[in-house]
Formats: C-alpha cells, sequence, structure tokens
C-alpha cells in the first residue's frame, strides 16, 4: 500500500523544519529542506511502522474529500500562520482524530467499558494495548 501525506516545511533561522498534520507527532529537521523532507519521511515511517497493520484495516484507499484547490488554499493558511497556531492547529486535529477513533470504537462495541474503549483505542493507534503498563 502506497501512502502520501503533506510536508510542511519551513525555515527557523539555519535549520529547516518539517512536520505533517496528518500525521500527530511526525516532524523531522536538517540543515536544506531536503534533510528536513528526508527526515520527516524517516519519522513517519516509524510512526506507521510502530501502529501495526491494524491501524489502516479498513480504510478506503481515499480518505480525501478535499479538492486540490481546497488543498491548496488550506496549505498556504498553515504556511501563513504562527508556530503557535500551527501547534494548536496539530493538537486540535490530534484531539479531534482521538475522539473520533474512540467514538468508533463505541460505536461498534457498545459493551465496552470506558477502560476498554482505552485499550483498543491504544491497540489500534500504537499496536499495544493497557496490558502493557501496570496501572
Amino acid at each position: 500500500m502506497y501512502n502520501e501525506f503533506t510536508a510542511i516545511i519551513e525555515r527557523d533561522e539555519d535549520w529547516f523544519v518539517a512536520y505533517c498534520a496528518e500525521i500527530p507527532g511526525a516532524n523531522g529537521q536538517g540543515r536544506t529542506a531536503e534533510e528536513a523532507r528526508a527526515s520527516l519521511g524517516e519519522a513517519i515511517a516509524l510512526i506507521l511502522e510502530g501502529r501495526g497493520e491494524d491501524a489502516l484495516r479498513g480504510a478506503p484507499e481515499s480518505i480525501s474529500d478535499t479538492t486540490p484547490r481546497v488543498t491548496e488554499y488550506q496549505l498556504e493558511l498553515y504556511r501563513q500562520a504562527g508556530p503557535a497556531r500551527r501547534a494548536q492547529i496539530a493538537a486540535d486535529l490530534s484531539d479531534a482524530v482521538r475522539e473520533t477513533t474512540m467514538a468508533g470504537i463505541r460505536r461498534r462495541h457498545p459493551e465496552y467499558s470506558e477502560r476498554e474503549v482505552a485499550d483498543e483505542f491504544l491497540r489500534l493507534v500504537y499496536g499495544f494495548g493497557l496490558d502493557r503498563f501496570s496501572i
């Protein structure tokens, strides 16, 4: 399966910083834009590898309903936003994805307790459940 993600690359003094809004927590850096992009690609690969195949099971090949023109407009807005605003957008997206995923688990498994919902969420996203922790 081939995945395509958007790399947002910015210059921060002598460094280039890259992040990907579609993959919360994925970021990279380098002395050149290409080094930052390559670093980001490695981070994305590690995150996806850690999530396991279950995270993508049942997902359609294309999940975007955004036209290329709107996507370009969104990217321009991200580029114009300051670092604090971009960080807030990423945090909001992470929260939205987490809540949507947990709502889907609750809908598929209405018999689950909140602990079981959290456990299933960890299994889907990270490939392991709460049993990995002594809580």
